[in-house]
């Protein structure tokens, strides 16, 4: 059984909606209340009892799976927030440690490619480029990379970590301040201005959710390293594409200009002015990765779907 923690957001419910597509035993992990530390560790303490008793029964796997994709913590959050998220993955690696040390098992951590790149040189940045984050945020998605390959050199675990890049698509949290894609397409929707705090060439991949969920799978196919040794890869494809342009292609599959406010942000540095990434490992890219006007059309329609309107 593959366990997707965050597996109602917008990329853990790709995944499990990717896995059960190609057979796998995949569900969502539902029920945490976020924001309650003792009814999280009280949740993620549950899980735990439960892969056990699959494992020690013999009526799951031999081993068992759990994929952190949870988090609603971004740049602009307070420091609280992303400590609050670092320690809810240390409590779910301690249940899961409490429960299933000593039996064969794996994690998949979801991070960010943005955060931890942000202030890197030498771009395109892969799997050998040395982290340089510049914000809470970044340091915050290194912390939790530690956390996952400590806890799988201690109790003898595979760990994958997944460095996404930005990734947008239908089923985004409306309650989440992030999602550049979302956030344009719902102000040439709704016609409200968007508040956007960093320069016009300000660049970043745009990943597809379809695309993210295909390329995660294929990390999770990956042969294994051996207990405790971290498989680290770049999840993304295609070329940067810079927030003036993404607007232009916006407004253009729209068919009617997007308003933007642009809000000069005093701590812009902590974004990244450019961020290029590539993977080392050909056998995580993608040969047509779905096109930028494509994925913007089929959001587009989503959204005016959800709303009552027209595709």
């Amino acid at each position: 059984m593959t366990v997707v923690v965050g597996g109602g957001g917008l990329i853990g419910s790709a995944l499990v909606g990717r896995l059960r597509a190609d057979g796998v035993a995949a569900r969502p992990l539902a029920g945490v209340p976020w924001g309650d530390s003792a009814g999280v560790a009280e949740v993620f303490d549950g899980l735990a009892l439960a892969l056990r008793a699959e494992v020690d029964t013999g009526t799951g796997p031999a081993t068992w799976r759990v994929v952190w994709a949870a988090g609603r913590a971004v740049i602009p959050s307070p420091d609280a927030a992303h400590r609050d998220e670092v320690a809810a993955l240390d409590a779910l690696l301690g249940a899961l440690g409490r429960r299933l040390g000593g039996r064969t098992g794996e994690l998949l951590l979801v991070s960010s490619a943005g955060g931890v790149y942000a202030g890197s040189g030498g771009a395109p940045y892969d799997e050998a480029t040395a982290p340089a984050p510049r914000s809470v945020y970044g340091r915050g998605k290194l912390d939790q990379e530690l956390l996952v390959a400590e806890a799988a050199v201690r109790h003898g675990w595979q760990a994958r970590v997944a460095r996404v890049a930005n990734v947008y698509g239908a089923g985004q949290d409306p309650i989440k301040p992030q999602g550049l894609v979302t956030r344009l397409c719902r102000a040439v929707l709704e016609d409200e201005p968007v508040r956007l705090y960093v320069p016009p060439s300000t660049a970043r991949h745009y990943l597809h959710v379809d695309d993210a969920a295909t390329l995660l799978v294929r990390l999770l196919s990956l042969p294994a390293t051996g207990p405790g040794l971290p498989i680290l890869r770049i999840v993304t494809a295609g070329a940067p594409v810079t927030v003036g342009e993404l607007v232009e292609v916006v407004g253009s599959v729209a068919g009617r200009r997007v308003p933007v406010t642009w809000v000069e942000d005093v701590e812009v540095e902590r974004h990244g002015a450019a961020i290029s990434l590539r993977s080392n490992d050909g056998s995580m890219r993608l040969d047509t990765p779905i096109p930028l006007t494509e994925g913007v059309a089929a959001l587009l329609a989503a959204m005016r779907a959800e709303a009552g309107g027209p595709p």
